[in-house]
């Protein structure tokens, strides 16, 4: 029990002393301690003048009340004449001039004057050791009326002590003093204090500190700057006790003639501090129409200390924003940014703003987070007219101007292509253009059955604002014949040969022919009154697996030809077996391989120089053909072993593309027609018109027999549709609203017609084009395939080309 107590005891003691020197250490009992560490730094006004005494405070000499200077000291000691107050004489007898000042005890009758110390030249003791005895002198000493000045952030105050005015003539008056204390810095603690000081004298002023007791004082260039920087120690005390964040120390000003005025100075101490740290910033989308953006930026306290966001409303570059004090802001860009932003120049400055979000915390330290925002572009597009005028008779050259108007007031440009299909175009900086049709549109122009889509062409020309604004301005030009006969455009060629004369049917313009009574009747068997349109599949479109089209291998005049095994249907001879070595180039493109199940297996070479159109019906290799199925890849096991990598096939035929009669023996599909000269190229878009007839498959179950062209047929119908007759596109249907490239197919099959060449799987509608499955290197093929596959059967008509035929025994001549 007695232990125990013993220890309450002790704790209670310890806890006392404790408090005693921290409450201790934070106040100050008298205005300038009177040991030897009452003045921690001291500044001259003068450096060369002698150092003056300094200003001390008396006690009044009275046992009751306290009294003021003037009842302290007669006139005779306060007036010394000036040449003596430097003499020994003086010294000796006690009246050397002084300046002091009084201060009132409150709670004594006693008047207590306090003289300041020179600082001694030994370090001072620790804060911690000055503690207890401050604390005690504390609790003797009567607090003293002094003037003081506080720091009490966000505002700093003075005060002026003005000492009392003195009648008597020639006395020296004392500086009259002003101090300010500026905020502290929120992150070292640091103050600045500035003390002015105005002697009416005036006399060189020397400024004198007393040593804090959490901090210290230094003095700064100027006399009267001092800096005051808490320690660490103390920071750390006021960090955990709130009720330790001040300090205080005396400034004392002494004229020359010793007169002193002190005024105490109150600080503010900072706990130990750190700036809040950025945090993420969410920044959303700008709004498409006001271009708008809000957002949110966040940010901690590695303190723990409460934070806020300077609300404010600033200008930026670019805009404004305003920041609210959680951290949200909202980001306006001016009109004028948001259209510089749409510029197709415009840089990484022009699409983004930048502005700082500020944080504080709540001892003032800053931190600034920094936000880039994106500046939503906006742009009206510009508008346009065409002016064109008409043809010149002459050269038939047509010119015009596109006239552009941009609502932003934007600089605008212009462009076009330089050639199309049927002519060549220049268009000017300015928007004005010419346009030169070609010969050979000319002389389609010229026909005397000439179609809409040969007396005009058109093309685009854009207008360009810079700021990502583009219209495209339609324009339309006439093509005329002119008075002069315009030469006959040479016939179209492959590899430099021409795919059969001009006086075959495969070259001839039909559209003077007559629609055949049973135009009707076998349109609808086509689907007619179905929605049944025109198919398109080719280069890239999947038809059984495998790229639809008929591909076709070009070879050189010098290729190797190889000898091919005829017993792929099981018959070695025949019609339609021509025996004549083939030009097979390595590895070629076969007709829907390698996939499963394989068509028919086409494998089309043609070769220069020859201008023969080898062509071959179901083949195989066992080795350089993959194998469609089980069945198939068991077959080509076998022909490797009997024939290694010799090509085998069912049929093959070999057509001379520069004869119009049938060959001698062969053929490769169930009409007995060349492929060649109807199939579909890509030099036939390139070139801007089609000068032969086209090709087409309709289902079996709707064909039946077979008319000239056509040599045979394989129609599964009792009365149908016979191979070889030719359908032809209606002459007023107006194929202008389609794409170029759509438009040279639908002119061709308006002029030349398309023929039945072979049938496609039963129960199908509509009728499928013939096209090469490679070849195709631009675009303007898939605008095409998608345009034709849109195109009504109904739209089409029988016609009688068998009624042209000059000997249908021979060959494919007309009259």
């Amino acid at each position: 029990m007695g232990r125990g107590t013993g220890r309450a005891a002790g704790l209670s003691v310890s806890l006392g002393i404790g408090l005693a020197i921290v409450i201790g250490g934070l106040s100050e009992a008298a205005a300038e301690p009177t040991d030897s560490s009452s003045a921690s730094s001291t500044s001259s006004a003068d450096s060369g003048s002698d150092e003056p005494t300094k200003r001390s405070a008396e006690s009044a000499g009275t046992d009751d009340k306290p009294s003021n200077r003037s009842e302290r000291e007669g006139p005779e000691a306060r007036s010394p004449s000036r040449d003596k107050r430097g003499s020994d004489e003086d010294s000796a007898d006690g009246s050397q001039r002084r300046s002091t000042v009084a201060v009132t005890d409150h709670d004594s009758d006693e008047a207590v004057t306090d003289t300041a110390s020179p600082e001694p030249d030994d370090d001072p003791a620790p804060v911690q050791s000055q503690a207890v005895p401050v604390m005690m002198a504390a609790a003797r000493r009567p607090s003293l009326d002094v003037a003081e000045v506080t720091s009490d952030p966000p505002l700093a105050t003075s005060t002026t002590l003005v000492p009392e005015p003195d009648s008597t003539a020639n006395v020296d008056s004392p500086p009259v003093v002003t101090a300010s204390v500026a905020d502290p810095d929120p992150l070292s603690g640091a103050t600045r204090v500035t003390v002015t000081a105005d002697d009416p004298e005036p006399d060189a002023l020397t400024y004198t500190t007393t040593r804090p007791i959490l901090g210290t004082v230094a003095a700064g260039v100027t006399a009267g700057e001092f800096t005051y920087t808490p320690t660490r120690f103390g920071r750390i005390l006021a960090r955990f006790l709130p009720f330790v964040r001040s300090d205080r120390f005396s400034v004392t000003v002494t004229d020359s003639q010793g007169a002193a005025t002190s005024v105490r100075v109150t600080t503010t101490i900072v706990p130990i501090n750190s700036a809040p740290r950025p945090g993420a910033v969410t920044i959303g989308s700008p709004n498409s129409s006001s271009g708008i953006v809000t957002g949110t930026a966040k940010a901690t306290d590695p303190n723990w200390d409460r934070i806020h966001y300077l609300a404010a409303t600033a200008e930026t570059t670019h805009g404004s924003v305003t920041v609210r004090s959680n951290g949200t802001f909202t980001y306006t860009p001016t009109a004028a940014a948001r259209h510089r932003a749409a510029a197709v120049a415009a840089g990484t400055a022009d699409r983004t703003d930048t502005f700082t979000v500020t944080v504080s915390d709540e001892f003032g330290a800053l931190t600034h987070i920094p936000v880039t925002v994106r500046i939503a572009p906006t742009n009206t597009a510009p508008t346009g007219t065409a002016d064109v005028e008409g043809p010149d008779p002459g050269d038939g050259v047509v010119t015009g101007t596109v006239l552009g108007f941009d609502p932003d007031g934007d600089t605008l440009t212009y462009s076009g292509p330089t050639a199309t299909l049927k002519g060549t175009v220049v268009v000017h900086d300015d928007g004005s253009f010419s346009y030169t049709p070609s010969d050979t549109a000319r002389y389609h122009a010229a026909h005397p059955q000439a179609l809409s889509y040969d007396t005009s062409d058109s093309f685009r020309v854009t207008v360009d604002d810079g700021h990502g604004g583009l219209t495209t301005i339609p324009v339309s030009v006439v093509i005329s014949p002119g008075a002069e006969a315009v030469a006959v455009p040479p016939l179209s060629t492959f590899c430099g040969c021409i795919l059969m004369p001009a006086d075959t049917i495969f070259r001839a313009d039909l559209r003077d022919l007559p629609a055949m009574p049973e135009s009707e009747t076998w349109i609808r068997l086509l689907g007619g009154d179905r929605g049944a349109t025109l198919r398109a599949a080719w280069a890239g479109n999947e038809w059984m697996g495998s790229t639809g089209g008929m591909p076709v291998n070009v070879v050189g005049a010098d290729h190797p030809t190889e000898d091919v095994v005829f017993n792929r249907g099981y018959s070695t001879t025949g019609p339609g077996i021509d025996d004549r070595p083939y030009a097979i180039p390595d590895r070629p493109l076969v007709e829907g391989m390698p996939s499963f199940p394989a068509w028919d297996r086409h494998l089309l070479v043609f070769q220069e120089g020859t201008c023969i159109s080898q062509e071959l019906y179901n083949v195989a290799n066992g080795v350089e053909l993959p194998g469609a199925g089980l069945l198939d890849i068991l077959g080509n096991a076998a022909y490797a072993a009997i024939w290694g990598s010799s090509w085998i096939a069912e049929a093959g035929a070999q057509y001379d593309m520069s004869s119009p009669l049938y060959p001698e023996i062969g053929h490769a599909n169930a009409s007995r027609l060349p492929y060649l000269p109807m199939i579909l190229r890509p030099d036939d878009l390139e070139r801007g018109y089609i000068d032969h007839m086209l090709g087409i498959t309709i289902a079996k179950d709707v064909g039946a027999g077979y008319v000239w062209p056509a040599r045979a047929g394989d129609g599964s119908a009792e009365d149908g549709i016979p191979m070889g007759t030719v359908l032809r596109l209606r002459g007023d249907v107006d194929i202008s609203q389609y794409a170029q490239s759509t438009q040279v197919i639908l002119r061709a099959l308006q002029v030349h017609g398309a023929v039945v060449f072979d049938s496609k799987g039963a129960g199908t509608d509509g009728a499928g084009l013939l096209a090469m499955s490679n070849g195709w290197a631009d675009t303007d093929y898939v605008t095409a395939k998608s345009e034709l596959n849109t195109i009504p059967i109904n739209l089409f008509e029988a016609v009688d080309a068998a009624s042209l035929a000059l000997d249908p025994a021979a060959g494919w001549q007309i009259r």
